[in-house]
């Protein structure tokens, strides 16, 4: 059960009893869990609309991360490389493998340092991108019997898309 109290403050010696809409207004519920705290991804590109003095025009990325604060967080370089065996594969988080192409581009990830993939990150014909979280599957589903392969989510996550985006992407 709840309880309502209303607080009373002395004021040049007269009590006053503020209505329960006020902020001294105090509720005890113990029945719902205090809400999550807040999680938020931002990106924004700016673009500018005119000429600069070295030509086209420029681009503004940014990009904020609702990682966790206690997580490790890296900046790395990745160089390219172009002697990838046929064959080959690239083993992405969660262990999922997909095939290698013959060359990849040096690309510099921000990412989640027990992570393949990346929270944002550009390359070396800038292009550039940032990870946006969207939940399709709540926890309990991911965790739940059949939610997963051997224990694993069923595919790539959005962070191993980027840095595949990045790696492979020239436009």
């Amino acid at each position: 059960s709840s309880s309502v109290t209303t607080e009373h403050v002395t004021m040049n010696k007269k009590s006053k009893s503020y209505p329960s809409s006020s902020p001294l207004h105090t509720t005890n519920n113990k029945s719902k869990p205090p809400p999550p705290p807040p999680q938020s991804c931002d990106t924004f590109v700016y673009v500018s609309a005119s000429k600069g003095v070295n030509g086209p025009s420029s681009t503004l990325f940014g990009k904020n991360s609702d990682r966790p604060s206690e997580e490790a967080h890296e900046v790395v370089y990745i160089p390219p490389r172009s002697d990838y065996t046929p064959g080959s594969v690239v083993r992405c988080t969660h262990e999922i493998e997909i095939p290698q192409v013959s060359s990849t581009l040096g690309v510099v990830l921000s990412r989640p340092a027990w992570l393949w993939g990346c929270e944002m990150g550009a390359n070396e014909c800038g292009v550039v991108g940032g990870n946006e979280a969207v939940s399709t599957l709540l926890s309990s589903e991911l965790d739940a019997p059949g939610g997963g392969v051997d224990g694993r989510p069923h595919g790539l996550l959005g962070m191993d898309l980027l840095r595949l985006a990045l790696e492979r992407g020239r436009t």
